[in-house]
């Protein structure tokens, strides 16, 4: 790894620090995150649903979205994993690299590791290494360690603040309602005929929560990279080892400057020599007047 490309600042940071650095990141490169991420999910968002229509199951939509999230979370990973070496990609270039990424995990992830809670720590450590079953199984036992939890409460809150947007748009909405046809009490609304309910408003509650997953995420795979990042520094101590090789090319600097002074020490006295071998010897001067005037 060319280390001293890296664009963000490695040293060991205690998780909320690594939580703020992913939203950091994120902030930094929305641009190419959230262009990939509409170009990719937007065509299967509707493929889904008017699957769902065709059937006869519209909620049929929800569960496909829902269920297809750790292939959408390639698309953020890519970008962040290459734009912190300050080369974001644009959008096209993000899907033409998910060719080159392995899939075997991607599938293992949407199987029996569906509903893995550390998902997010595991994906750069499943798409970034390249290592092999074994080397990933023991890395993965190293790298987990002491992170569990924190990543586990990282998608639960992230659920939770996709529920919290998903409720948001829906009371709002229920606000705009005129009072006379807004219902008494939740009771009565919940005593309603739940199995008539239009296709139509099924497809937007689908939208809102497509829209609610689109917002959180990529902040969900970014903070789980950063964690990712901030715990192979701990473990490898890539603040030191970027500080070394930092200071090994300004000693190389140094040196070749050096190098040049010694050179031009070395030439100088020569040219001296040579100059003062090329300067005439003036004659002696007469000392008396007769070899002056006779």
């Amino acid at each position: 790894m060319e280390l001293e490309r890296i664009g963000v600042v490695l040293r060991p940071r205690v998780t909320r620090e690594a939580l703020d650095l992913g939203a950091a990141m994120l902030r930094t490169h929305a641009r190419p995150v959230w262009s990939a991420w509409f170009a990719f999910t937007l065509p299967l968002f509707v493929l889904c649903n008017g699957l769902g229509v065709a059937l006869g199951w519209p909620w049929l939509g929800w569960v496909l979205m829902w269920w297809l999230k750790p292939l959408f979370d390639r698309l953020p990973l890519y970008v962040l994993s290459r734009a912190v070496f300050d080369q974001a990609p644009g959008w096209r270039q993000t899907l033409r690299g998910q060719a080159r990424w392995p899939w075997r995990r991607t599938l293992a992830a949407l199987t029996w590791l569906r509903i893995d809670s550390n998902r997010a720590l595991r994906l750069p450590l499943d798409l970034l290494e390249g290592s092999t079953r074994a080397q990933r199984s023991a890395r993965w036992k190293v790298l987990r360690r002491r992170l569990v939890g924190e990543t586990s409460l990282l998608t639960y809150f992230c659920l939770l603040f996709e529920l919290v947007l998903f409720l948001s748009v829906w009371l709002f909405a229920l606000l705009l309602i005129p009072h006379e046809w807004r219902p008494q009490s939740l009771i009565e609304l919940g005593r309603g005929d739940t199995q008539v309910i239009p296709t139509a408003w099924v497809l937007v509650g689908a939208g809102v929560a497509y829209l609610a997953t689109s917002v959180i995420e990529p902040l969900y795979v970014a903070c789980g990279f950063a964690l990712y990042l901030n715990r192979r520094t701990q473990l490898e101590a890539w603040d030191i080892d970027l500080a070394f090789r930092r200071l090994r090319a300004r000693l190389q600097g140094l040196g070749k400057l050096l190098g040049v002074l010694l050179l031009c020490a070395g030439a100088l006295p020569l040219s001296v020599r040579a100059a003062a071998a090329t300067v005439d010897v003036p004659k002696p001067v007469a000392s008396n007047l007769e070899q002056v005037f006779g």
